[in-house]
């Protein structure tokens, strides 16, 4: 999941990317300004449209880069968990089975707090809170 939504994301990134460049390009070939606005005539400054192809890859690197490592902190728990019906612990081998909360804290970044429910507090009322 975290793999596909990684992806989607380069990939949208990527296509921003091109289009953008592709926008500094064809301006300065076709020189926009003047076909749609009647503006003065420019020539084409290949210089101009290289450094800013340049700087623009640039950041669309490190954006790549960082949105690399904020996928990588991302941890996500998919599929089915088997769980007992009565203790609620999870099944982590054919013959172990752990606490629902050491599981979540290890396989994700989840702590848990303790309290009691409304619904549940009648029952427990000997336990302060």
């Amino acid at each position: 999941m975290r793999e596909r939504l990684l992806s989607i994301f380069s990939f949208g990134l990527m296509v921003g990317c091109v289009l953008i460049v592709a926008m500094i390009w064809i301006n300065e070939i076709w020189d926009l300004p003047h076909l749609l606005l009647n503006a003065q005539k420019t020539p084409i400054n290949w210089k101009e449209c290289l450094i800013e192809t340049f700087f623009i890859s640039l950041i669309y690197g490190f954006n790549a880069l960082f949105t690399n490592y904020l996928f990588e902190k991302i941890r996500l728990l998919d599929g089915l968990l088997p769980i007992c019906s009565v203790c609620k612990k999870i099944r982590v081998s054919s013959s172990k089975w752990v606490p629902i909360e050491e599981y979540m804290h290890k396989n994700s970044e989840i702590s848990f707090s303790q309290n009691i429910c409304p619904e549940c507090k009648p029952s427990h009322n000997s336990i302060n809170l």
